[in-house]
Parts: C-alpha cells; sequence; structure tokens
C-alpha cells in the first residue's frame, strides 16, 4: 500500500468491504481501487489474517477503517478490547447491540474518536430463528428495542436490516 494517500478527498459514505481471506488480497484489491475509496471495512475473517496488522497499515497510508466484528462478551472483555482498538487509532466498531456489551464499548472508547455501532439483529435471521433462541420479539420489536437500548449505552449508532433502518432512524430522532 502507498503512503500518498493522507489528505486525498474520497467519500467517507463509501465503505469497501476488504471481505477476501488473506491480507495479500486485501493489499490487492486495495491498490486495484487506488484512490476512489478511503474507508475499508475489515471484517472476522480477514481479522483472523492479520487483519490488525492490515488495520495499521490502512490508518497508515491515509485511510480510514472499519472494524466489523461485532464483539459480544462480558463487559470487561469487551472494555479492554474497545479501549486497544481504540488505541490503534481504528475509525468504526461494530459490537453486538447489547446492553452491557454496548455500554462496555462506550466506556473503553471514551476519550477517543473510536465510534461505537451496536448491531441489532443479524440480517440472517428470521423470526422463527429468534423464536428458537428463545425471544419473544420479532426482529423488527427487537430492532426497535435494541435501538433505544443503543441510545441508553451512548454508543454512535446502529446496524439494522434496510426493513428497519427508518424506524430506527424515527427511534432516535425522537430521542433527540
Amino acid at each position: 500500500m502507498s503512503a500518498d494517500r493522507p489528505n486525498r478527498p474520497f467519500d467517507p459514505r463509501v465503505i469497501c468491504a476488504l471481505d477476501v481471506p488473506t491480507t495479500d488480497e486485501a493489499r490487492a484489491l486495495v491498490e486495484r481501487i487506488g484512490d476512489a475509496v478511503g474507508f475499508y471495512k475489515v471484517g472476522l475473517q480477514l481479522f483472523a489474517s492479520d487483519g490488525m496488522g492490515l488495520a495499521g497499515e490502512l490508518k497508515a497510508s491515509g485511510a480510514q477503517v472499519f472494524l466489523d466484528w461485532k464483539l459480544h462478551d462480558i463487559g470487561a472483555t469487551v472494555e479492554k478490547a474497545t479501549a486497544v482498538l481504540a488505541n490503534a487509532g481504528c475509525d468504526l466498531l461494530t459490537v453486538h447491540a447489547r446492553p452491557q456489551v454496548m455500554a462496555a464499548a462506550a466506556r473503553g472508547a471514551a476519550g477517543s474518536d473510536l465510534k461505537i455501532l451496536g448491531v441489532t439483529v443479524l440480517t440472517s435471521l428470521t423470526d422463527d430463528d429468534l423464536k428458537a433462541d428463545d425471544h419473544s420479539l420479532s426482529a423488527a420489536e427487537l430492532v426497535e428495542q435494541r435501538v433505544r437500548q443503543a441510545l441508553e449505552a451512548g454508543i454512535h449508532g446502529v446496524v439494522s436490516s434496510p426493513h428497519e433502518a427508518s424506524r430506527a432512524r424515527e427511534i432516535a430522532a425522537a430521542a433527540g
């Protein structure tokens, strides 16, 4: 990756998902894209292949980094992991939108520029899947509940399916 990326204009709303199995493939993709994108998502698959090393390279090149890892663990562990990622200069981090997890991530990111996003309900889950997992709420109802919990936890945003996005915006707007 070239180090001449700082100060180049790019649309921060466009995030390139580096959903490839190796860091070499990810580097090749970044080089092919060139200056068209400056914001990259590093998911779990790439994380297992030195994703943090790649994230550091991307940051050093002037890019922004979105760690889509959906952290979910005990509060103390999430808080400590989030603090490490905040100190690494990453820009976005996903956690599961569970009250304890979101509050812990917010504490871990405090004082940094790291933005925390709560994943409300995995888009692969159906209402039947949720029932099988002992949830009494539908996916739409669970998203609404978790958006409210995200607001209470003080995180920066949520990730939801497009089906619930407008309702999530309404809840956030009503909360002020």
